[in-house]
Formats: C-alpha cells, structure tokens, sequence
C-alpha cells in the first residue's frame, strides 16, 4: 500500500513535499500479465478498463492523472516503472478512443449575408461583402475541421439542391430546408450562417447547427463585431467557434 499527500505538484518532474498517509490519495496498484491482450493494470481504486472509460471524459482524465502523481516517484526509483508505462498507456488510449468517437459529421452552408443598407450600397461594396462571405463560409468549414470539432462534409454532392433552394430564399429561414440538405449529404450535424449587417460599425454573425434526425438546434449564437473588414468578419467567426467548441452537447 502506498500512501502520498500531494501538497505540491504543478508538474511531474516534481516529487510530493510530503509522504505522510492520508486516506484521500491510497492506492495499491498492481501490474499483472496481459495474456496477448495488450498491457494493462490492476488498481484497487481504478483497473486498466476504468482507466480506459474514465479517460473518455474531462473529469476521468483528472483522475488518472492523480493516480500517474501517486505512483511517479517510486517509478523513478525503479519500483513501478513497469506500472506507470501500463497506466499511461491505457489513459493515451482512452484519450484517442475518446476523439475519434465523439467526431460527428457536419455540412455547413454558405453564410448567408442580411444587409439593412443594401440599397445604398454600390457594385463595388456588393462584390466585397460577397467575396467576403465566401471567405467567412470557407474560414468557419475549416476551422471546424482543422479544431477536429467535426468531419466537415463536402457540398459539392448537394449543390444543384442548394442552388435551386437558395434561388427563392435564404438557407437560415427556410423552415428546415437545410435537413433536406443534411440528409442528402447523409450527415449528422447542419451548420446555417448568416451576417446581419446594420452598418460598417454595427454587425453581427450567427451560427446555428441542428441535428438532421430531429430538426433540433443544438448550437446557436451570435458575436457583435465593430468593422466591416475581412479581419473582423474573421475574429467573429473564430469566436463562433470557440463558443462552439465549448458546447460538449452541440459537438458530440
């Protein structure tokens, strides 16, 4: 039985300032043949399948941290070597299982652009703003792919569908018409985008993802941007998906 009180580990190349027992932290750990089954560990408190499951969130992989900190220093005393590379082996493992799992399939549309002045505006400001919701539809399709938040789908199977009901309305209110979209690309996940536009001071871009199954959205949100430029259109949609990138609900 080994019993370590942690006062002190902001990393692991730092021993405990302290072994005195305490309940909180014991464990016995054990290491035990594999049987051709790959490496693994027995652990009172946490046996290698826990590992793995534990690994698969935030919280578990706290606690297998915790047990790496209880037994890092008799492994560099050559006592659990043997144990610790079991234990880590299992918690990398969960960690990749965990990713490629929660990876869902997504179709993002192009953004789509609500502009309060487009009366006013000349040809030239037309052409921009539209030259510049491509480069945000573009920029959003790979930040979210490049993030590995999603498997980003490729438009191009659904494109006479897309421009047949973008002719006659915008793809954000079209009363689920993006689903059909979804299930035509044989996706999960529908990403619908739009900018609405007051002024050059005033502008704000908007993200909904919904589940193609249900019609449900999972994600929506909106960012104020100040400035009509490629750079703040930019910022706004990495905030996008930063947000995103948060909602464990919307990305698994």
């Amino acid at each position: 039985m080994t019993s370590l009180n942690l006062l002190s580990y902001p990393d692991f190349g730092r021993r405990a300032v302290s072994e005195t027992p305490t309940p909180s932290v014991s464990a016995s750990l054990t290491a035990y043949p594999h049987s051709g089954r790959g490496p693994c560990v027995r652990s009172t408190t946490m046996p290698c399948r826990s590992v793995f499951t534990a690994g698969q969130s935030a919280h578990g992989r706290y606690s297998v941290m915790l047990q790496l900190r209880r037994v890092l220093p008799h492994a560099r005393a050559g006592r659990s070597s043997h144990l610790l590379f079991n234990l880590v082996l299992c918690l990398v493992l969960a960690t990749v299982s965990s990713q490629v799992v929660a990876a869902r399939s997504i179709a993002i549309m192009d953004c789509t652009l609500i502009d309060d002045n487009a009366s006013y505006n000349d040809a030239d400001t037309n052409r921009t703003q539209q030259t510049r919701i491509g480069l945000i539809s573009d920029d959003l399709r790979a930040q979210l792919r490049d993030r590995q938040l999603f498997h980003v789908a490729d438009n191009a199977p659904a494109s006479s569908m897309i421009a047949q009901l973008t002719a006659t309305q915008d793809m954000n209110s079209c009363n689920g018409c993006e689903l059909q979209v979804g299930r035509k690309l044989g996706v999960e996940r529908i990403g619908v985008c739009w900018v609405q536009k007051v002024s050059n001071l005033i502008i704000n871009i908007n993200l909904r993802v919904e589940d193609v199954t249900t019609g449900i959205a999972v994600f929506q949100r909106s960012v104020d941007i100040r400035g009509n430029t490629d750079l703040s259109w930019r910022r706004g949609v990495k905030a996008l998906v930063d947000r995103l990138a948060d909602d464990a609900n919307a990305t698994r």
